[in-house]
């Protein structure tokens, strides 16, 4: 996963400083880097895709579907379903209000951590919301606005990392200061809107309690 996450900031860099080399021609040599990085990941990816155990993966899932047809709708065993359900969404919740509490302006890795967190709690929440209590419709869509915001920050805070980085080692530093500052910029106002829009977090709650 950590390769994957690479890869594909790799991808989503160049994707965000492509339309810019035309007021910043010292980037063309910085996006050849890129090109050759992606280049060496692809090549990667693709030996292990070729060995992913697919086979595997599908018998756990159909295992675990046969369980869950055990189940009997309104069965005791149902209500503890639901019961320890309420309790792991209730727990995520409170996990992610401590996390979104301990939000650092100046730091994007704490806005990073609560994004890896939030994007758990709503992978949980996307096939289940519909038997919960929570039935506002606009839930779910606030909550994947709320997760591509905090992925914009991230993918400028580790863009504006590798640049300033790869510049610090290149002869290109002076040339990509103003750039750097630009996207410094761009990412202070990403996360003043962010911080601003964060408290909606608390409406997002998913309880189940007992069968009907």
């Amino acid at each position: 996963m950590r390769r994957l996450s690479r890869f594909r900031d790799v991808q989503v860099q160049q994707g965000m400083l492509g339309p810019m080399v035309s007021g910043h021609p010292s980037l063309a040599v910085f996006l050849e880097h890129l090109k050759s990085m992606e280049s060496s990941a692809g090549s990667w990816l693709a030996r292990e895709l070729a060995s992913f155990p697919e086979a595997e993966v599908s018998g756990a899932v159909t295992a675990v579907l046969a369980a869950l047809l055990k189940v009997d709708a309104g069965s005791a065993a149902e209500v503890r379903a639901r019961r320890r359900l309420s309790g792991r969404f209730r727990r995520s919740h409170l996990r992610l209000l401590a996390l979104r509490s301990g939000i650092d302006p100046a730091d994007p890795g704490t806005i990073h951590r609560l994004r890896v967190a939030f994007k758990k709690y709503r992978y949980l929440a996307e096939p289940l919301a519909g038997m919960s209590g929570n039935q506002d419709p606009e839930a779910l869509p606030r909550m994947h606005q709320l997760q591509g915001a905090m992925g914009d920050i991230q993918d400028l805070a580790v863009l504006l990392r590798d640049l300033r980085s790869w510049a610090a080692r290149s002869e290109n530093r002076r040339e990509l200061d103003p750039l750097t500052r630009l996207l410094a910029l761009r990412l202070g106002e990403n996360i003043s809107s962010f911080i601003s829009a964060a408290s909606e977090m608390d409406s997002f709650v998913f309880p189940f309690g007992h069968a009907k």
